[in-house]
């Protein structure tokens, strides 16, 4: 099953009762594929280090992680098939971006 937001902007299902949208797709795009902190990636995005803070705790709750490292390396996108990979297993390096 496919769902769109009323917007028309993708919608990404990593398991049928997770979907990443929008902004939260975009902070776990970043957090898998680089090593970039959470203060680095605001400022690649123009917000505060606090705002990533919480698109990345509820990206976490939504995957059922507690860590960075433990996200899943990739996601499959419902509406397009296409596949989101990001570094390796996703374990991209025990704490990196993670609060002090």
């Amino acid at each position: 099953m496919t769902v769109e937001e009323p917007s028309g902007a993708p919608v990404v299902r990593v398991v049928p009762e997770v979907v990443l949208r929008g902004r939260e797709l975009a902070v776990y795009r970043l957090l898998v594929e680089t090593n970039l902190t959470f203060g680095q990636i605001a400022a690649q995005e123009f917000v505060s280090e606090n705002t990533i803070k919480s698109q990345a705790r509820e990206v976490y709750r939504k995957l059922g992680v507690h860590r960075r490292r433990d996200l899943p390396g990739r996601v499959v996108c419902d509406r397009c098939g296409q596949t989101i990979r990001g570094g390796g297993s996703g374990r991209v390096g025990e704490g990196v971006g993670e609060g002090r």
